[in-house]
């Protein structure tokens, strides 16, 4: 009996083996375009090349029946694909702060122009005031 069991489970286990992966097929490909659409290739491009070169395998793999490796090659291009839409949020996200302080700057330069022109302005229009120094009177004596 127990002889039994152990092939019923060998043989269940070489047939859950024996499909192609094609449920994980599926969400690597989809991570794969999301990672695309985020612009991965530009913020994460080592990521981005190793979970479509590993894509790429898994198909290959899957098209000569070698599901295991395809399986693997799933994994790691899900893995990598994770990793560079985090690498391409993280990235939009600085790239979005960069330039929010960059116009931020630029405001506040062109407000000290403008302070600056007004301040040259009033200065124009402002009368001059003529300060005179008094000099001291000479004592008229003469000195000996």
């Amino acid at each position: 009996m127990s002889r039994f069991l152990a092939i019923l489970a060998m043989l269940a286990l070489l047939s859950s083996c024996a499909k192609p992966p094609l449920q994980k097929l599926d969400a690597a490909e989809y991570m794969l375009k999301r990672a695309q659409l985020m612009h991965a290739g530009e913020f994460a491009p080592t990521e981005y090349q190793a979970a479509h070169t590993a894509l790429n395998d898994a198909r290959r793999a899957i098209e000569k029946t070698d599901y295991r490796e395809a399986d693997d090659s799933l994994d790691f291009s899900l893995q990598h694909s994770r990793r560079a839409v985090k690498l391409a949020a993280e990235g939009k996200a600085r790239r979005i702060a960069e330039e929010a302080a960059r116009r931020k700057a630029e405001e506040q330069a062109r407000q000290e122009a403008i302070k600056a022109e007004e301040a040259k302005k009033r200065a124009a229009a402002s009368p001059k005031k003529i300060i005179v120094k008094k000099t001291p009177k000479l004592n008229q004596r003469s000195y000996p």
